[in-house]
């Protein structure tokens, strides 16, 4: 079993002056964490793979397609 600490992933996030820390590399999915700052626009473009999200502090418009979801922590 892996288990991971959000203090101890965003440290490392955060050290290494990126805004996205992959964490979990596995054949068939990847986990990392991303943190942006208030008012800062997601510039990624869709990736081939399905995408999880889950809000840990703040919140955020979350757009896919046309459709857009205000989330918050715990979303």
């Amino acid at each position: 079993m892996k288990a991971f600490r959000l203090d101890e992933l965003d440290l490392e996030r955060s050290v290494n002056d990126g805004a996205y820390l992959q964490f979990l590399r596995e054949r068939n999915m990847s986990v990392g964490l991303y943190a942006l700052d208030a008012g800062a626009a997601d510039t990624q473009q869709p990736h081939r793979q399905d995408e999880v999200y889950l809000v840990v502090s703040g919140r955020a418009a979350l757009t896919v397609g046309q459709e857009t979801t205000e989330v918050a922590r715990g979303s």
